[in-house]
């Protein structure tokens, strides 16, 4: 699914190659959070906080 990929550039392949996203670094709690665990904890997030 290209809902979670990016497209990233490889310098000695020289394309741009699909990269499956298994999470992010959260810069407000410092952790790591894996894609699945957002999907399911996303309830009671307000996004005018």
């Amino acid at each position: 699914s290209l809902r979670y990929s990016v497209y990233l550039y490889c310098p000695r392949c020289r394309v741009n190659t699909t990269h499956r996203v298994l999470g992010y670094h959260d810069p407000y709690t410092g952790q790591y959070v894996q894609v699945n665990q957002t999907e399911t904890s996303v309830e009671g997030v307000s996004e005018f906080d």
